[in-house]
């Protein structure tokens, strides 16, 4: 039997294959990655609760400025002064300023924790009499009102 030299010796070591240093590099770049994924995750989430929140304080304005729109100028709810109801998690609240006989300023906000959206509008006595006089009917409820609108994020 022969013996094997020094130099076959070190050749029965090589295996084909990653050394521990490049399976270690290779791991430290996939975590990298994974976190960056499950990091654009989070922040996806997050910015989806945002806008579906303010979606929904958006909806909730335009109903309540709606609802208020469509009452008479003489109603109770646009009595001057301060209203406020709540729609658990929602905190509505409406002010009426009478300017003039004739002309009533409604400013409304809803406030869901630090979010509020604020609006307001005007409601005339006069043209809303107008309009109901008008032989044809008029598809632009806002024709005798003038809208605002500010929002804090």
């Amino acid at each position: 039997m022969k013996k094997k030299s020094i130099k076959q010796r070190s050749n029965l070591f090589e295996c084909p294959g990653f050394t521990l240093v490049e399976t270690m590099v290779a791991l430290v770049l996939v975590l990298i990655g994974v976190m960056f994924v499950a990091k654009i995750t989070i922040f996806t989430l997050d910015s989806y609760k945002k806008s579906f929140l303010r979606l929904t304080v958006l909806q909730k304005i335009q109903f309540h400025t709606q609802s208020l729109i469509s009452k008479s100028y003489g109603s109770s709810e646009l009595n001057e002064g301060k209203n406020c109801k709540h729609e658990h998690p929602f905190e509505i609240r409406w002010s009426v300023y009478e300017l003039s006989p004739t002309l009533k300023k409604i400013s409304i906000s809803v406030q869901y924790d630090q979010l509020v959206y604020r609006s307001y509008f005007y409601k005339s006595k006069h043209i809303n009499r107008i309009l109901s006089k008008l032989p044809f009917k008029l598809e632009i409820p806002c024709l005798s009102m003038t809208t605002g609108y500010q929002g804090e994020a």
